[in-house]
């Protein structure tokens, strides 16, 4: 894990130069390029004042500071994953060829992106949607009775949306046959039984693995519903068309998506 704390990230970063600045008065000066889960991202802001941004194999987190205005693109149009707390409004973009998250801080608050190698999809002409929320009720995409949100570019009327390809179901070498059936409402935070249910079924489609290796891979699933189950159930959503960013229920095991999985490992 990389920690870059009170950073004055200026041209170079990463490249190699790195200065150091007094507390509240870290200012990012040019744009950074991250790579993150083997996901190439660049971070961009002339009014964003960061105290760290701490990098590990899968994520980085970002400290930002009050007044402070982020945004990060991914040139290949990959999925961010961001977990953000209160203070912090967020909307997400894909276009067809990048996608976005600009974030904004209205108090000192920390922002987690886990990017995805799932890519994400772009809207078909004249789409609109209701507009799902950020972490302080800022509206994600979307058009409709959300208000305030960006409004995401659409591809002609001809063109049909772009999707992820993915690959038939492939169980992982798990060792793992049926489980259980799920029967509860499941979101990020959620402990318990059900949670290490829904890992397994995950884990048995190699498309919609929660980890490699370690906590939360074949046979090493856990009871949290934590941020790489979160990235996996959207995997398991986009591939069988249940929803897609934007759409309410993404990201949570709500009765489609549990109604789903039942159907291919429960009983």
């Amino acid at each position: 894990m990389r920690t870059l704390t009170k950073l004055a990230l200026l041209l170079g970063l990463f490249a190699p130069t790195v200065a150091f600045a007094a507390y509240n008065d870290v200012t990012l000066t040019t744009d950074v390029t991250l790579s993150v889960n083997s996901v190439t991202v660049n971070i961009s802001g002339s009014s964003a004042t960061l105290e760290s941004i701490v990098v590990s194999d899968t994520t980085f987190t970002m400290s930002l500071q009050a007044g402070s205005s982020v945004t990060i693109t991914a040139p290949n149009r990959n999925i961010m994953s961001p977990t953000v707390t209160s203070g912090v409004s967020s909307t997400e973009t894909c276009t067809n060829d990048t996608s976005s998250l600009a974030l904004t801080a209205t108090q000192g608050s920390t922002v987690t992106i886990a990017p995805q190698s799932t890519l994400c999809t772009t809207p078909s002409s004249g789409s609109s949607g209701s507009g799902s929320s950020g972490g302080n009720g800022a509206p994600v995409g979307g058009g409709g009775g959300g208000g305030g949100g960006a409004i995401l570019p659409s591809t002609p009327a001809s063109t049909p949306a772009s999707t992820p390809t993915y690959s038939n179901p492939a169980p992982a070498s798990s060792g793992m046959g049926i489980v259980a059936k799920l029967t509860l409402a499941l979101k990020k935070g959620s402990t318990g039984a059900q949670v290490k249910a829904l890992q397994q079924m995950l884990n048995m489609d190699a498309d919609t693995q929660i980890a490699l290796s370690g906590a939360g891979s074949p046979g090493k699933e856990t009871t949290l519903f934590g941020n790489a189950t979160l990235a996996a159930i959207k995997k398991f959503q986009l591939k069988w068309g249940i929803a897609k960013l934007g759409d309410s229920g993404y990201g949570s095991l709500g009765p489609k998506t549990r109604a789903k999985l039942n159907a291919l490992y429960g009983y």
